[in-house]
């Protein structure tokens, strides 16, 4: 794949110390466009218009959620879930997997007697994201029927039902009730993340399900979701259960390349910064934008820039971070829509790359790298690294444009 910069920073304290200021003029830097995607840019723009004009349009008194395509297989879903006490879902993007499998499993009884649904996800803004979502079409008060819980702070009660937390604090739950009394079904999304916690939760959940049975109590349901298909590991894991494909929904995203792929283009943040503007001044103003930046020193930088530029266009500008260092209520900033007449620009780390749909979002643009934890085995110390991105997080980015209306990617 064709990436924006094919130069690393050695630092990212370097590459912020040599950035340059913004020119009074936005420069016009893109221009390819990836050929297997198909269409034009302005017809893909023709066809986003009539998405945009419902864009912010709610009923707040009777919630109605758009199609899903989990909704063509809601039957077969619910079988599965009565039948096996284990199943491996494989979902793709789009196909409403992290919001209606909980409610199914709600609507089919599992929830009897005051049990709850345990929904683990592995970013706490997924979290409480999926449970405000999830509440909303319950026509339930956050906290009531559905809840979160993540390091610091929960909204749930004795009412709560369905239950959003992130993987460490389901695991943090195991050591204190050993059979997870509290739940009826626990639900693992975004499987194939594989993080530390997930791995174990697997180990765990296994050996909860045994000890249930051997002690003659009520079964312990276990649901795996993940959007690859390699999720046949899973499913050997836990004695070849079922595995069930849905596949998603996505709008085409047509995507741009930057022309210029020289040494003056190893400053992914100014090309990123400059991307914003040039974006802001061709694109609707209802389009609003996802920038992914490897981390919380380069969005604060891209913010200010942003701030010191001084044209008309930054004024509506309604620039929103988004990173895991933030507390929960400043993440919620990025779901919530811009001030009228202005465009919200959300600038986040890889945070956003799944779990995620931020309203409104019409319009990616692509860094191109990913900040990680690398061991030095000279030091014997963890260092975070800023390198390229795969091709599967540059299309996981991508599709972030397409979620709800068709939408354009700029690399």
């Amino acid at each position: 794949m064709d990436r924006m910069m094919s130069e690393s920073p050695g630092s990212v304290t370097d590459s912020v110390q040599t950035r340059k200021s913004l020119p009074h003029a936005v420069p016009s830097i893109f221009g390819m466009k990836d050929p297997a995607m198909g269409g034009d840019a302005e017809n893909c723009s023709d066809q986003k218009n009539s998405h945009n004009k419902r864009k912010r349009e709610e009923n707040k008194e009777e919630f109605k959620r758009p199609y899903l395509p989990i909704d063509d297989v809601r039957l077969g879903i619910k079988d599965l879930l009565m039948e096996n006490p284990v199943n491996v879902i494989i979902a793709e993007t789009g196909s409403g997997k992290s919001t209606q499998i909980p409610q199914i499993c709600h609507q089919i009884g599992l929830t009897d007697g005051g049990k709850m649904i345990a929904v683990s996800q592995p970013r706490r803004v997924a979290a409480i994201s999926l449970a405000h979502r999830v509440a909303q079409e319950m026509n339930s008060e956050i906290g009531r029927k559905v809840g979160y819980h993540v390091r610091f702070e929960q909204m749930k009660s004795d009412e709560t039902r369905v239950l959003y937390l992130t993987d460490g604090m389901l695991l943090r739950e195991t050591m204190n009730d050993v059979y997870l009394n509290d739940y009826s079904v626990v639900i693992i999304d975004e499987a194939h993340e594989r993080s530390l916690h997930t791995d174990v939760l697997f180990a765990v959940l296994r050996t909860v399900q045994k000890s249930r049975k051997k002690e003659n109590m009520d079964p312990l349901r276990i649901v795996i979701m993940s959007a690859t298909l390699q999720a046949e590991l899973f499913s050997e894991y836990f004695d070849d259960v079922p595995v069930y494909v849905i596949s998603g929904r996505t709008f085409p995203v047509d995507v741009f390349y930057a022309n210029s792929l020289n040494s003056s283009s190893s400053d992914y943040v100014y090309w990123s910064t400059i991307t914003i503007l040039q974006v802001h001044q061709r694109e609707p103003i209802e389009d609003d934008v996802l920038v992914f930046l490897t981390g919380k020193e380069e969005i604060e930088h891209v913010a200010q820039q942003l701030r010191n530029f001084n044209t008309d266009l930054n004024q509506k500008l309604h620039v929103v971070p988004l990173y895991a260092a933030l507390s929960p209520a400043a993440q919620m900033r990025a779901f919530q829509p811009a001030p009228q007449g202005h465009r919200k620009v959300v600038l986040a780390t890889n945070i956003a790359e799944t779990s995620i749909t931020i309203p409104g979002i019409r319009v990616v643009i692509d860094s191109g790298k990913v900040k990680t934890k690398s061991f030095t085995a000279s030091d014997r110390t963890d260092v975070l690294k800023v390198h390229d991105i795969s091709k599967s997080q540059a299309k996981q980015r991508a599709g972030r444009a397409g979620r709800e209306a068709p939408g354009k990617c700029y690399r």
